[in-house]
């Protein structure tokens, strides 16, 4: 926990566990929090009763006067808790996953197929520049520079087209609801392009999390 209370920026993702409630002999559900540090692959579960922001808090020490925390990016998928934790903390930012919002439009397909693959295929060109970066080696500062003459006019296409298209469709529809969401969360995977060493998804995380899931399933 020390290590990644001193890192400028970590990823985090949280999923429901059940587990044997004592006395009671029945199980109750808790939750498995996972934290990251993009620069260093440093990792740290945390297990929790709830899924409130006060777990994030208290696992990272912000309100302890003796506890020092340099964390001023949260990378994450949008979830409630870290948005309380941004307005409370408000040296803390908070850095979208690319693939939490492609999810919610490929789960939209269905209404509006044109539209959807429109958005995608952006998208696939968001991460074809990732993953050329990842073939050779790369700098930090080289990667910022790609990003910044490749990735940014991209996405600021990306989210011109979302704008145009918000309000064209049923608000409650799932691709209705993705439209609305998707330019906040865009303006937050922004935050990504000005550090190479940022991520431009919450991948690493939720991989390191997903076997617990995985396990919860069977």
């Amino acid at each position: 926990a020390n290590e990644l209370r001193l890192a400028e920026v970590i990823q985090v993702d949280e999923t429901p566990m059940f587990y044997l409630l004592p006395g009671h002999g029945r199980t109750a559900q808790g939750y498995l929090w996972c934290y990251r540090d993009p620069a260093t692959g440093t990792v740290a579960f945390d297990w929790r009763l709830g899924r409130g922001h006060e777990s994030v808090v208290e696992f990272l020490g912000l309100d302890e006067e003796t506890v020092e925390c340099r964390v001023r990016l949260i990378q994450c998928d949008g979830y409630i808790a870290y948005e309380t934790i941004a307005k409370r903390y408000r040296e803390i930012l908070l850095g979208a996953c690319l693939t939490h919002i492609r999810r919610r439009f490929i789960e939209a397909g269905g209404e509006s197929p044109g539209l959807t693959e429109a958005i995608l295929a952006r998208m696939r060109r968001l991460y074809a520049i990732e993953a050329r970066m990842r073939v050779g080696p790369h700098t930090d500062a080289c990667r910022m520079l790609i990003r910044s003459g490749h990735a940014r006019p991209l996405l600021q296409e990306l989210k011109d087209k979302i704008v145009a298209e918000h309000g064209r469709h049923l608000p409650k529809g799932k691709l209705g609801e993705a439209l609305a969401d998707a330019p906040g969360q865009c303006e937050q995977l922004e935050r990504y392009l000005g550090n190479g060493r940022r991520d431009i998804d919450n991948n690493a995380v939720e991989n390191l999390i997903r076997p617990a899931k995985l396990g919860l399933k069977n």
